[in-house]
């Protein structure tokens, strides 16, 4: 878990008309650039999958995980949160398929909802096969890598990194996560710096290398 000062970054997203969670984003983007060389990055952000008017009055769970690419970080950083903005906007618009459709193509057993979202004592069977039940271990990283952004009680930004250890270790990760800081909170300074150059070390690091 990481400290991130709110002050700075929410005076620049004001100012540049930009939203704290496209910034995030694209910090995210940016930093996984710089560390892995790639060219192209693709992460993916969670939607509530209510775009669409018609769900209003439906109750269950929606939620879907949407992709983000970038692939030009040779610009002001400013610019770069734009485009993924406008492109998560354009992708939680197009995030709706669907399920009528979905169950007739894909010859879905309709029942599986039921299941699901009523009574998960109830056995399943599909295709005369019984499904079987397992429990949830919410211990277990749902993910290989995220990132979730969170306000604490100063109003600051508090950055929580969940990972697979049998794929990541900790100290990848502190390292990942002081990057992830320190090019958050470097880039707000100024507007116009290319995203290639921006510190993703603190002044004291930069000194001791």
């Amino acid at each position: 878990t990481l400290d991130i000062d709110s002050d700075e970054i929410n005076s620049y997203c004001k100012k540049n008309l930009l939203m704290p969670s496209s910034f995030f984003m694209t910090v995210f983007h940016a930093v996984l650039h710089r560390l892995t060389r790639e060219d192209k990055t693709l992460i993916h952000f969670i939607s509530n999958g209510r775009s669409e008017l018609k769900l209003a009055n439906f109750f269950g769970v929606f939620v879907k995980t949407l992709p983000s690419v970038c692939a030009d970080f040779k610009r002001p950083m400013a610019e770069i949160v734009k485009a993924i903005d406008e492109q998560m906007r354009s992708t939680i618009d197009r995030d709706f398929y669907p399920f009528s459709e979905m169950v007739s193509r894909h010859d879905i057993n309709v029942n599986i909802l039921y299941n699901y979202f009523v009574d998960l004592e109830t056995d399943v069977v599909l295709d005369n096969q019984a499904g079987s039940n397992g429990e949830l271990n919410w211990d277990t990283a749902k993910n290989p890598l995220s990132i979730t952004m969170l306000s604490n009680e100063k109003g600051d930004y508090q950055c929580f990194l969940e990972y697979d250890a049998t794929i990541y270790n900790r100290r990848d990760m502190e390292i990942l996560g002081k990057a992830f800081k320190c090019f958050a909170e470097n880039c707000v300074k100024d507007s116009y710096v290319d995203t290639t150059c921006v510190p993703m070390l603190t002044a004291s690091e930069s000194e001791a290398i």
